[in-house]
């Protein structure tokens, strides 16, 4: 397919950008310097990006100043506050630039009620006092109106160092943060010149605005981002939106990036896989609607087909890739020069920035070299070597793949006679559409790699010896366990991804002991084929273990569907009858059930490794042979394993 309208160039004022695609904002965490600076490895994690041909990146959050507003204070975001600051913004400019790549910065007044947490118990200042959105319990403090002048003067000494640093344009950043909490009913209740009207709420806004104009001058482009629907009580209306979108035109702004959602409602502006895509794009196209300038949008936007025909249809002028882009840099070149379909894709799992928010340099489940970029493979290994790869699941897949192109002649061994292990059986919920195209991803990967494969083999030590590998990695994954109760060799148990596989079996009423992961995606896959489902589980709350930002929409899904949930609940057998189970409040009852699923977590399954070490000292554990654990780890460890070849 010949993108045509994502590749046509645009100007935004006086810049002109290469094509239609944008970085949107986003904060990986990547700096290696205690005050956030954009370090080496954050330079090389956006320039991974702008020479793989994406047209214009919008830095993450940069603050203007950290005297008034000193938060966040864990989560730290780079400043541009003082002179000495610009070189470090420079580096990265002039890095972006080479590779034919525009770059705003998103200049950010202050954080507000978005503060990660108190220092010295000092309150967090916010257009007024409300509740902190990450603290619970505790007020911001509302800004005084000598602080607000302050505020306005330190954005305008901001921008004079972010066009000094070279920046393409200014991104007045109103989404979230505290211009968007004067923007907002339902954050700002001021009863000054800075509260009540729309025209008082967008005044801080609109002083950041001549501030900055005033440092860099009538000429230099200023482009602005905000909010639409929130989704939260009090929110901004779509009459203040297109208000405040015609007041920025007049302002001479010259483009606008907006989008649904707010961090009250992060899964609209970082949409999970439960969560429908394309976020924000009917409500862009009403403010489109509305000016002349240019309005760019994003909110999984995932195939350049969809981006395509989004800016064609005229609804927006360019769209965001965000996470697509970190799972693979090249999604832009690929577009281009008619390879979409070789795109990895972005399975939108939330591991980025479940990453990124605790504390970790953020990563990619799918891409093992997102924030490593360093350690991109650049060509063969010094020396080939012959290396079996035990276990076709995801971990093995990779595994082989990644030996592969760094020169090595691999062979992989699989004893079922079909590849891909529990990631198959993880694809199957009705809203794994991503992940299912992952598989078949990596799946057309090992086909089109040199990799001798082989199905329906049980590898033990006499199949090794025959191999003579020079080195082994041990890919054979987990199995599922089994609680201690009675009635297990009942013929209404099984495991839950056997049910997932095949649900042909089940009756209509199914019990699932457990709800990690597995246990709430298979209570919803199955409640979507009509299903009566109980959820069993021993901790005091559901979906204890899945990260943050997946499970508040699986958890809604959850609780806003006839699902039955018991937990603080232990499994103590299972009768003819269905599910004894036992707990506080209610003693021990039976669940009538024709099927009892058991999602009680998976096991190491590598008892293969200990057998070889010995003789075999090159012999490497991957995956879910180490531990159970996620996508994320088996292609890091893959990568990484097979790299040190």
């Amino acid at each position: 397919m010949s993108y045509t309208n994502l590749f046509t160039p645009i100007e935004l004022g006086s810049v002109h950008v290469r094509n239609r695609i944008f970085m949107p904002p986003m904060h990986p965490n990547l700096s290696e310097s205690p005050n956030g600076h954009y370090t080496k490895r954050y330079i090389d994690y956006y320039a991974e990006r702008a020479k793989n041909g994406v047209g214009l990146i919008l830095t993450g959050h940069v603050k203007a100043e950290r005297k008034i507003d000193p938060y966040p204070a864990a989560y730290k975001f780079p400043c541009l506050d003082k002179v000495d600051e610009i070189k470090y913004f420079t580096e990265l400019v002039d890095t972006v630039h080479m590779y034919g790549a525009k770059i705003a910065v998103e200049l950010s007044a202050g954080t507000g009620r978005i503060a990660d947490q108190l220092v010295d118990d000092i309150p967090a200042p916010s257009a007024s006092s409300v509740p902190m959105l990450y603290v619970p319990g505790a007020m911001t403090r509302e800004l005084t109106v000598d602080e607000i002048h302050e505020l306005v003067a330190s954005y305008g000494r901001a921008a004079a160092n972010a066009k000094a640093a070279g920046f393409d344009l200014i991104y007045i950043h109103a989404m979230a943060y505290l211009m968007d909490q004067f923007l907002t009913p339902a954050w700002n209740h001021r009863t000054d010149e800075y509260g009540g009207s729309l025209e008082n709420r967008m005044r801080f806004m609109m002083e950041c605005i001549d501030s900055a104009r005033a440092a860099v001058g009538p000429r230099f482009p200023l482009m602005a981002g905000f909010s639409l629907d929130q989704g939260i009580e009090g929110g901004k209306t779509m009459e203040d939106c297109i208000a405040i979108a015609k007041a920025l035109e007049a302002k001479g702004i010259v483009a606008l990036h907006v989008r649904n959602g707010s961090y009250d409602a992060m899964n609209v502006v970082i949409p999970s896989n439960i969560i429908p895509k394309q976020t924000s794009v009917e409500n862009a196209a009403k403010i489109k609607a509305a000016v002349t300038i240019p309005v760019l949008t994003d909110g999984a936007l995932l195939e350049p087909d969809v981006c395509e025909e989004i800016i064609g249809s005229g609804k927006v002028d360019m769209t965001g890739v965000g996470r697509p882009l970190l799972a693979d840099p090249e999604w832009p070149v690929k577009a281009q020069t008619g390879r979409a379909d070789e795109i990895r894709p972005c399975i939108r799992c939330m591991e980025c920035l479940h990453r990124a928010t605790s504390g970790l340099f953020s990563g990619c489940s799918v891409n093992p070299v997102m924030g490593r970029e360093c350690e991109k493979m650049t060509g063969p290994a010094p020396v080939s070597k012959k290396v079996l790869v035990i276990g076709g699941g995801q971990s093995g897949l990779l595994s082989a793949i990644y030996a592969s192109q760094r020169g090595h002649k691999v062979v992989l061994a699989e004893k079922s006679n079909h590849l891909g292990g529990h990631m198959l059986e993880s694809s199957i919920p009705y809203f794994k559409e991503e992940t299912r195209k992952y598989v078949k991803w990596v799946l057309n990967e090992i086909d089109k790699a040199d990799v001798e494969v082989h199905t329906g083999v049980t590898v033990d030590r006499a199949y090794v010896d025959s191999i003579k590998p020079d080195a082994i990695i041990v890919c054979t994954g987990s199995k599922p366990m089994v609680p201690p109760a009675e009635g297990m060799d009942n013929a209404k148990v099984d495991f839950a991804i056997n049910a997932l596989v095949d649900p042909s079996t089940l009756g209509d009423k199914v019990v699932i002991v457990g709800s990690g992961l597995v246990g709430v995606e298979t209570a919803l896959d199955l409640r979507n084929q009509g299903k009566d489902v109980t959820i069993v589980e021993m901790l005091p709350e559901i979906g204890q273990d899945i990260i943050l930002t997946a499970k508040f929409p699986m958890l809604s899904a959850i609780y806003g569907s006839d699902i039955k949930c018991m937990p603080a609940t232990r499994l103590v057998a299972v009768t003819d009858e269905g599910a004894v189970v036992e707990n506080a409040e209610s003693g021990k009852i039976t669940v009538e059930a024709d099927n009892v699923l058991l999602a009680a977590g998976l096991k190491a399954d590598n008892a293969i490794y200990d057998e070889l070490i010995q003789d075999y000292p090159q012999t490497y554990l991957v995956g879910d042979a180490v531990r159970a654990r996620k996508f994320y780890h088996a292609n890091r460890e893959a990568y990484s394993v097979a790299m040190a070849l």
